[in-house]
């Protein structure tokens, strides 16, 4: 599959550079320049990597085009993290998407321990990716997804992106103020492509299966290196 004929646009708003430890501010009411933060690393961004882990996502889990056709038409950056960082995640604070490309994590069982298999860097792009989508739709609805608790998930937006959550699940626990912040979690819910996307992908592209939002590093460290680009090299494939 061509990923780029497919989704248009790329290049347009992914950041080529980032300030790993803070990211460098915008610039200021005086028109200065930018610059980084004292101890921060610069990152140079693979766009082979992007391409490589979204064509990997949607080239066999067909329900998670729209998913990526939503992010990239609501341009969020992605922004690299450097050897050794593995807090992949959506932050909408600062609305980015941060990311390792070579990094893989370990799953958990429900208690903790490590299962000795692993999610790919690209699965955990996709996991970012729809989070984001999430908050692009509604950021009052994310915001109480995200602050309703819901074990071993941590929370229902986690939930429903990793194994899926109902308008009904989620109705009595959700701490709603006003209607909009309802009807916005409601859309968020009700896009079904996002709903338990983690584990549906994960399932066609023989990935573990999550039963919570707990991964394990090994030795104090995840897997790195692995590029996602067969079935039989990647040992986090091989589960």
């Amino acid at each position: 599959m061509n990923v780029s004929a497919r989704l248009p646009g790329l290049g347009v708003f992914l950041i080529a550079l980032l300030a790993a430890i803070a990211p460098a501010q915008a610039d200021d009411a005086g028109g200065q320049k930018p610059t980084v933060p004292k101890g921060a690393v610069l990152v140079p961004l693979d766009m082979n990597a992007i391409y490589i882990a979204i064509d990997y996502d949607i080239k066999t889990v067909p329900r998670a085009i729209p998913v990526v056709q939503q992010f990239f038409n609501a341009h969020i950056p992605i922004l690299p993290l450097p050897a050794g960082v593995v807090t992949d995640r959506f932050d909408p604070g600062l609305n980015v998407i941060y990311w390792n490309s070579k990094a893989a994590l370990q799953t958990a069982t429900d208690s903790g321990a490590g299962t000795g298999k692993f999610i790919s860097p690209a699965l955990l792009l996709l996991d970012a990716i729809n989070h984001a989508v999430a908050y692009s739709m509604s950021r009052e609805g994310y915001e109480n997804l995200s602050a309703s608790p819901a074990a071993p998930f941590d929370d229902m937006e986690q939930q429903r992106a990793i194994s899926g959550l109902s308008n009904a699940d989620a109705k009595p626990s959700l701490h709603l103020q006003t209607q909009s912040a309802t009807a916005g979690a409601q859309q968020i819910l009700g896009f079904a492509a996002g709903n338990g996307l983690g584990n549906a992908a994960a399932t066609i592209l023989g990935e573990p299966m999550r039963t919570n939002n707990t991964v394990v590093l090994k030795n104090g460290e995840a897997v790195e290196g692995v590029t996602y680009m067969t079935t039989t090299d990647p040992t986090w494939h091989k589960n």
